[in-house]
C-alpha cells in the first residue's frame, strides 16, 4: 500500500510479527506471573515465535538473490534447512550430553574452559547456518538452545552462564544497541508519520486481536485471550536484529529501520502495563489459572518448630522436604516423623539432592534473612520453582514492613503482616499452640479474613490450603471459596506446672560484661543482686560462691560456668545469667569462660534445681548456641537466644 518491494514488504512482516522473549521472560519474573498458565503459554508461544520467525527468515534471506525474490529455489532453499536443523538436533539431543558426561568424569569443572567451549559451539552451530545458506545467528541461537545442565555440570553451566549473561548484556548488546542507534532517523515523525502509526497500530492490534482470536477455541476466556495477546505484544531483541540485517543487506532503508525500531520501543514500553491490567482483572475474577505441570511437593528451608508444624500440615497432601544444616533439628524432624535433608541450603548440590528440581513451592523461613534471600533467588534462578516466599527481616519485630521485593530474592513474604516467628517458634516447641482450620464459603478479601480471626499476637495465619495444595497467606490477595484457612492459636497449657527453666529465664537478672573482670569481683557483682531477690546477706552470698569454687571448679563444658549453692529457707529459686565478653578465668586451666549460669536455692528446690540444670544442659548440645550468645546485642537478645534454643520442656 505504501509502494515497497516485495523483498521489504516480507521483512517488514516478518519483524512485526516477531515478540521478544527476552523482555517476555523479564516481565513475567517482574510480575510474579510465573507458574501460571498464563506465563506458559507466553513462553511457548515466544519461543516458537522467535524460532520460527529465524527460519522464515533465513529461508527468505535464501532465496533473495541478485534478482529478487525467486520461488524455483524454495526447494533447494528449504531442504538445505530441514538437513541443517536436523543434524543441530541431532548433536544437540543425541551427542552433547554424551559429550557432557565424558567431561564430567574427565574433572572438566574450570569455568574458563566451560566458556570456550560454549563459545566454540556457537561459532561451529553459526559457520553450520552459514554453509546451509542460512543466517549465522539462527545457529548460535538453537546452539544456545542444546547447552542445557546436560552437557555441563549445574554449578557449571550457572557459572559458564554468568559469564555468557555478563559478556553479553555488559558488552556485545551496547553496542549493538547502540550501533543500531546510529541508524536511527527520529526525522520519520515529520516525513513518514503515517506510515510509523500504520505500523505501529497494525503491530499492536495484530498481536492482541490475533492472539485473543487463536485463544478462543481453548475455552479459557477471551480475557485470558486479551491477556496473553497483550504480552505477546512486547517486541524487540530478535526483531531489530533481523531489522539489522535486513539494513545490512539493503532490503530495509533506514527510515523503515527507523519505524521498526521505534514500533519496538513504544509495544514494549506498553506490554507490561498491559499485560498487568488483563492480570490483575483476572486475579480479580478468579480466572488466573496455574499451570497442572509436573512439579509437585514442598521445599521448606530451615527446621524450625514452625516449619515443622507447617510440614506436617501439607504432608498429607504432596511430599515436603525439610533442609537444615542444624543436625539437631534435623533429629528433632525425623523423629517426628517428617522427611528431612541434612545439609546447606546455599548449596545448589543439596537444594537439587532434596528435590528443588520438581518443587512447585519453596518456603524459605530461617532465622537468618541472608539464608533466606540466597535460598530464594537460588530456586527462581538455578531451579525454576515457580512459588517461591522467604521470610523477611522485619518480620523480626512487630515493624511495618518496607523492604522491596529484590531483597528477598524476589520471593514473597509469608504473610501479609508482620509476625514475630521467634516468638512463635517458642510457642510451638513449649506446646503453646493449638491448630484451628477454617474453611471459606464464599469469596472475600485475604487480609479481613485473616483479621477477622484475632490479634497477630494470639493468632497466626500459617497456610492456605486450596484443591489440596497448601499456599502461603502472603500470596493471596483475595480466598475463594472452598479454601481451608490453617491457623496457629496462642495457648497456655494449665494441665501442668510451668517448664522451670522458661519460668526462671523470663525473669532472671542478665549481666553482660563487656570488659576485662576476676571471678572475685564478678561474684561481689552477683551477690548483690541475688541479695534482695532470696533474701540473703551478699556478703554470705559471695563467700558462698567462692568457697563453691574453691571445693572443685563449676566448669562443665568448655566455656561454660555452673556455679550453684544452696541457701536456708524454703521455697527459694534464682539465677543469674552473665556474659563475660573478653572472658573470665576460673582457674585449675578450664579456660576462658564466656557463659556463666549462678544458681542459688532451698534444699526443697532441688527437684526443680535438676531441672533447670537439664535444660541449661540441652541447651549447650546445640552447635550454634555460643556463636549466637557472643553475637547477640544486649540484654534482652541474651535472654531471648536461651528461650528460643530448642530443648524439651520438664
Amino acid at each position: 500500500a505504501f509502494g515497497f518491494e516485495t523483498e521489504a514488504s516480507l521483512f517488514l512482516g516478518l519483524a512485526m510479527g516477531v515478540p521478544s522473549l527476552a523482555t517476555k521472560s523479564r516481565i513475567l519474573v517482574d510480575l510474579d506471573l510465573l507458574g501460571t498458565r498464563i506465563a506458559s503459554v507466553l513462553f511457548a508461544a515466544a519461543l516458537i515465535c522467535d524460532t520460527g520467525a529465524l527460519i522464515i527468515f533465513a529461508v527468505i534471506m535464501g532465496m533473495v538473490g541478485e534478482n529478487g525474490l525467486d520461488p524455483s529455489d524454495l526447494f533447494l532453499v528449504v531442504a538445505k534447512a530441514v538437513i541443517f536443523f536436523g543434524v543441530c538436533i541431532g548433536l544437540g539431543i543425541r551427542i552433547f550430553p554424551r559429550i557432557g558426561r565424558l567431561l564430567q568424569r574427565a574433572g572438566f569443572a574450570e569455568r574458563s574452559a566451560g566458556f570456550t567451549m560454549v563459545v566454540l559451539i556457537g561459532l561451529v552451530f553459526a559457520a553450520m547456518a552459514e554453509l546451509a545458506g542460512l543466517h549465522s545467528i539462527l545457529g548460535a541461537f538453537l546452539a544456545g538452545m542444546f547447552l542445557r545442565e546436560e552437557v555441563l555440570q549445574r554449578k557449571l553451566s550457572h557459572e559458564v552462564t554468568t559469564m555468557v549473561r555478563d559478556l553479553s548484556l555488559g558488552f556485545l548488546a551496547p553496542i549493538f544497541f547502540v550501533s543500531a542507534g546510529f541508524h536511527v532517523d527520529l526525522s520519520v515523525f515529520v516525513t513518514d508519520l503515517p506510515l510509523l502509526v500504520t505500523i505501529v497500530s497494525l503491530a499492536a492490534v495484530g498481536k492482541i486481536l490475533g492472539a485473543a482470536l487463536f485463544y478462543l477455541p481453548t475455552g479459557h476466556g477471551w480475557r485470558e485471550g486479551l491477556t496473553i495477546g497483550a504480552g505477546m505484544n512486547g517486541h524487540g531483541a530478535v526483531e531489530i536484529i533481523i531489522a539489522g540485517i535486513a539494513l545490512e543487506q539493503g532490503l530495509l532503508n533506514e527510515s523503515l529501520f527507523s519505524i521498526l525500531i521505534l514500533m519496538a520501543f513504544v509495544t514494549t514500553s506498553s506490554a507490561p502495563l498491559c499485560l498487568k491490567f488483563g492480570v490483575e482483572k483476572l486475579r480479580r475474577r478468579g480466572e488466573l489459572a496455574e499451570t497442572h505441570d509436573t512439579r509437585e511437593g514442598v521445599l521448606v528451608v530451615g527446621a524450625t518448630p514452625l516449619a515443622r508444624l507447617m510440614a506436617k500440615e501439607l504432608m498429607d497432601s504432596e511430599w515436603v522436604m525439610l533442609i537444615d544444616s542444624n543436625r539437631r533439628r534435623c533429629s528433632i524432624a525425623e523423629h517426628e516423623g517428617l522427611a528431612v535433608f541434612h545439609g546447606n541450603a546455599l548449596n545448589e548440590d543439596v537444594m537439587d539432592i532434596a528435590g528443588a528440581e520438581h518443587a512447585r513451592l519453596l518456603v524459605s523461613m530461617t532465622m537468618n534473612h541472608e539464608v533466606n534471600t540466597v535460598a530464594a533467588t537460588q530456586a527462581r534462578q538455578y531451579f525454576g520453582i515457580p512459588h517461591v516466599h522467604a521470610l523477611r527481616h522485619d518480620y523480626h519485630a512487630e515493624t511495618p514492613s518496607g523492604e522491596s521485593v529484590s531483597d528477598t530474592g524476589r520471593a514473597k513474604p509469608l504473610f501479609h503482616i508482620p509476625h514475630n516467628l521467634e516468638q512463635w517458634n517458642r510457642r510451638v516447641y513449649q506446646e503453646q499452640v493449638e491448630i484451628k482450620r477454617f474453611p471459606v464459603s464464599a469469596s472475600c478479601d485475604a487480609l479481613d479474613f485473616f483479621a477477622a480471626l484475632g490479634d497477630s499476637q494470639a493468632v497466626l495465619p500459617l497456610l492456605v490450603l486450596r484443591d489440596g495444595k497448601g499456599m502461603m497467606p502472603g500470596a493471596l490477595d483475595r480466598l475463594e471459596n472452598g479454601d481451608l484457612v490453617v491457623a496457629v492459636f496462642y495457648r497456655v497449657k494449665l494441665d501442668r506446672e510451668p517448664d522451670p527453666f522458661t519460668e526462671l529465664t523470663g525473669a532472671a537478672p542478665v549481666m553482660d560484661v563487656p570488659e576485662s573482670i576476676t571471678m572475685d569481683d564478678l561474684f561481689a557483682r552477683a551477690a548483690e543482686m541475688l541479695a534482695g531477690r532470696i533474701e540473703v546477706p551478699a556478703s554470705r552470698l559471695h563467700a558462698m560462691l567462692m568457697q563453691r569454687e574453691e571445693d572443685s571448679s563449676t566448669v562443665i563444658f568448655p566455656g561454660v560456668a555452673i556455679p550453684h549453692i544452696v541457701v536456708t529457707g524454703e521455697k527459694k529459686s534464682d539465677m543469674i545469667v552473665i556474659r563475660c565478653r573478653k572472658g573470665i578465668s576460673f582457674g585449675n586451666d578450664d579456660g576462658s569462660v564466656h557463659v556463666i549460669f549462678i544458681l542459688a536455692g532451698t534444699r526443697d528446690m532441688r527437684n526443680r534445681h535438676l531441672k533447670i540444670l537439664s535444660s541449661i544442659a540441652q541447651i549447650l548440645q546445640d552447635p550454634t548456641f555460643h556463636e549466637r550468645w557472643m553475637e547477640a546485642t544486649g540484654e534482652d537478645a541474651l535472654r531471648m537466644v536461651l528461650l528460643d534454643t530448642e530443648r524439651q520442656n520438664l
